[in-house]
């Protein structure tokens, strides 16, 4: 008599074991899985009631990773909302729109050639892929021991900076230089904007890193296959411009949701690994 597979217990396998699968396929211009080779797969086959327990685990570890991945869809729509209710659209404005240009003290970008000067140790080197959405990341650093040069002085990052990546597949990710930044370099593919009185840079990052400001970088970019800005696009970007008291208002409200979403972010990276494991351990008969 043939033993009994629990469906969810088929489900959780088959997610678990997606890759695998997936390198199955045949076929040069469109990949297919034969049912042949679904009906050789083989799956280990506890006791139903082993197979329902498992299952239930999977199911539970899955759903509280579901729960944190809305927790940050929830966060980002949350700060999207009290925007759009502060300063309304460019087509339903609630202040006033300038073009970027008018508060633009510098605008610069990297210069090619600073491979040569990379080093163990010295300054920050900020690529297109270290500017995340309003944050720097600390992956995979670089640094440069920089030359005392025209090209390293113009190009050297100050606290408040916004920095905005201008080509390639990246185009478009902007953040706040902070402090511990000072002194860094960018490449040519970042540029820095320098504002005067009037536009908080902070502000300015987390305009440009929302839906509105996303769809400037889009509507303005040239080329396709790869798209690039430069700066006189960059200086008719509208933006809003409402009270500096709104702006920093704006900004407290921004910075405690992503207080909240780098915490969420956190447990959501807890979870994807403790599900993982459990799926690895579930099929192996450890769990």
């Amino acid at each position: 008599m043939p033993k009994k597979l629990d469906s969810l217990y088929l489900i959780h396998f088959l997610r678990g074991h997606e890759s695998k699968i997936a390198s199955l396929g045949r076929g040069s211009t469109f990949s297919a899985i034969t049912r042949g080779d679904l009906e050789d797969i083989e799956i280990p086959l506890p006791p139903l009631a082993e197979q329902k327990r498992i299952a239930a685990i999977l199911d539970k570890a899955d759903s509280i990773r579901r729960k944190l991945q809305q927790s940050l869809r929830l966060s980002d729509d949350f700060l999207r909302s009290v925007f759009l209710d502060m300063f309304g659209t460019d087509k339903s404005p609630k202040c006033e729109r300038v073009p970027l240009g008018s508060f633009l003290e510098f605008m610069t970008s990297g210069g090619r050639g600073w491979s040569k000067y990379y080093a163990p140790s010295g300054a920050r080197f900020i690529r297109s892929l270290d500017v995340q959405m309003n944050e720097i990341g600390e992956k995979d650093v670089a640094y440069v021991a920089a030359p005392n040069n025209a090209e390293s002085k113009r190009t050297r990052v100050f606290e408040d900076d916004v920095l905005l990546t201008i080509t390639g597949s990246l185009i478009g990710r902007v953040a706040r230089a902070p402090k511990e930044l000072a002194g860094a370099y960018i490449s040519q593919h970042v540029a820095i904007l320098r504002l005067g009185k009037g536009l908080d840079p902070e502000f300015l990052a987390r305009f440009l890193s929302m839906d509105e400001g996303q769809r400037l970088v889009q509507k303005s970019q040239y080329g396709q296959t790869k798209p690039g800005l430069n700066f006189d696009q960059i200086r008719r970007f509208t933006v809003p411009l409402p009270s500096v008291t709104l702006q920093k208002r704006f900004v407290e409200i921004a910075n405690r949701v992503n207080e909240s979403s780098m915490k969420s972010r956190t447990l959501m990276s807890e979870s994807e690994n403790l599900f993982s494991t459990l799926q690895q351990r579930a099929f192996r008969g450890e769990l």
